[in-house]
């Protein structure tokens, strides 16, 4: 069996609904923890990334303005 181990960073607080990832990184590991793929990049969230979002994480606007979407991310990553 194989497992996903993902963190990522959004546009705000787990509590808030309108949070959206802004960075991701995962790894596919194993039952024995070896790790058989791992990736990982910056998403436009496709709002802005608030000043005090962006004082814990350190992503700002400019750093996800030329990234692909979410979809775009995920397809690219596992569509086929």
């Amino acid at each position: 069996m194989l497992w996903v181990l993902a963190d990522t960073e959004t546009t705000g607080l787990d509590t808030d609904p309108t949070a959206r990832m802004c960075e991701v990184a995962y790894m596919i590991v194993d039952d024995d923890l070896n790790v058989v793929r791992s990736g990982g990049g910056v998403i436009n969230p496709g709002c802005r990334i608030p000043p005090a979002t962006s004082a814990v994480h350190g992503l700002t606007d400019r750093d996800v303005a030329d990234a692909p979407s979410a979809d775009e991310y995920f397809w690219s990553e596992f569509g086929n």
